[in-house]
This record gives C-alpha cells, sequence and structure tokens, in this order.
C-alpha cells in the first residue's frame, strides 16, 4: 500500500496516494510494525503539506518523531524534524524552521548523510535569505552546492544554484544573475527538473528583474555565457567570487 502510494503522489494522483498512505497506517500499526508506521505517516505529512493542510501535516510529523525517538532511529528522526521544519517554513515560522532544521542537520552530520546535509543547508539558506543576511546565506549555499558537486546530485545541484541567482539579483548584479540561472536552467531541461511553484516563482522574479535592467544585448550575453556552463564551470564561477562579473 506504502508503495502504491507513493507511485500515486510522483505520478500526482494526491488523493489515491493520500487513501493508500491512511490505509497502509491502520495495516501497519495492526502488525505493530512502528518504524514502518513512522515511514507511512512521514509520507502522508508530506501530501498534507503539498495540499496546504498545515496544521495536519504538523500533527503527522510530530508523530513521526516521537516514533523515531523511541525507537532511537537518528536518520528517521532527523527526516521528522526536517519535516516539521518544512511546515514552520511553510507557514512563516522562520525561527522554528531553523532551529528544526539545525536540529535534522546535525543528525545528519553525525550520520554523514552527505545528501542530506546539502540539502538542509540549502534549505537554511533559504530563511537566511529571507531574514535579508545575504552573507550568511551565500556560505550556507556554497557549502550546499559544494557538497553537492562532490556527490555528483544533479538534481539537487540545480535546486541550489538559484537560490545564489536571486542572491546575486537582490544586490543588483543582474548578469552574474542570470548566468548561474541559465546554467541551472540548462540542466534542469536536461533531466527534467520541475521547479516547485515558491522556487518557480523566484526564478521567474530573477528573469524579470534583469529583463529589466539590463540592455538586451547584456541580457542575452548573459544567459547565453550561462546556458554553456557545465555543473562544474558554474559552481567554479560561483566560488570565484562576485569580483568575477
Amino acid at each position: 500500500l506504502n508503495v502504491a502510494g507513493a507511485i500515486s503522489y510522483q505520478q500526482g494522483d494526491i488523493a489515491a496516494a493520500r487513501g493508500l498512505f491512511e490505509k497502509s497506517i491502520g495495516v501497519s500499526r495492526e502488525l505493530g510494525e512502528e518504524g514502518y508506521v513512522s515511514t507511512v505517516t512521514c509520507n502522508l505529512a508530506n501530501v498534507m503539506l503539498d495540499l496546504g493542510e498545515h496544521a495536519r501535516a504538523k500533527v503527522l510529523f510530530e508523530q513521526c518523531l516521537v516514533i523515531d525517538q523511541r525507537l532511537g532511529d537518528k536518520s528517521r528522526t532527523a527526516y521528522s524534524l526536517g519535516g516539521l521544519a518544512d511546515v514552520y517554513y511553510s507557514t512563516g515560522e522562520l525561527d522554528k524552521a531553523a532551529d528544526h532544521y539545525a536540529r535534522s542537520l546535525a543528525l545528519h552530520r553525525e550520520l554523514d548523510d552527505r545528501r542530506s546535509v546539502a540539502l538542509t543547508l540549502h534549505n537554511l539558506g533559504e530563511i537566511a535569505l529571507k531574514r535579508d543576511d545575504s552573507r550568511k546565506a551565500e556560505d550556507l549555499y556554497k557549502e550546499s552546492l559544494q557538497m553537492a558537486r562532490e556527490i555528483d546530485d544533479r538534481w539537487l545541484t540545480v535546486q541550489i544554484l538559484p537560490g545564489l541567482a536571486s542572491l546575486y539579483a537582490l544586490r543588483g548584479h543582474h548578469q552574474r544573475a542570470l548566468s548561474v540561472l541559465a546554467a541551472a536552467d540548462a540542466t534542469r531541461r536536461e533531466i527534467g527538473f520541475e521547479f516547485q511553484a515558491d522556487a518557480l516563482a523566484d526564478h521567474n522574479r530573477t528573469v524579470e528583474l534583469a529583463h529589466a535592467t539590463l540592455p538586451a544585448e547584456r541580457y542575452e550575453a548573459a544567459w547565453n555565457k550561462g546556458s554553456a556552463m557545465s555543473l562544474e564551470e558554474v559552481t567554479g564561477y560561483v566560488s570565484e567570487g562576485e569580483s568575477a562579473l
């Protein structure tokens, strides 16, 4: 049931996924499989989060956390803390989100789960950017990006780069922002990655700001420069600092 729910979720059939996850939770409880109850409950919590049912998602992630901590499962605990952080981020409770991401990050580091470390660093970078702490945001994004490249995770890399592009745009470095975004877009199209709604809005905002600010020839040159970059090249470009315009 959980696998069927996951497939339905991936295919965009949220209603079917919700029903299958709920049935799976019931069966797992009857069998006394607490670990599996936590896994499926977190899956259901993610569905609720996607539906905007934040209160329900929070309750479900809290249930997962209680089980995970009772079982002493650090990996699952880190995931549940991250889920709660996602809820708080979605509701604008940035202090609580940052606290839960930080607790999740500590466990991911302890377990040497590098992909989860990179993703959580990115999420903390997003919070720093919303708090107008651009220096902290840049440090977090860059550490996240470097780790994503070290593990050769292209999906994660194209999630991270638009945050840096937004940061550069806020600083008025529109050509640099556009080049970084174009590099991310080129790989995104290649691997079939689709932005979530909030990330797509940030992406479009960066493009529109550059279009309104730059002369057409500079806009085109910046976009073409980024489009020609590999992920390794754009990572080096970002690492060079903003003097490398």
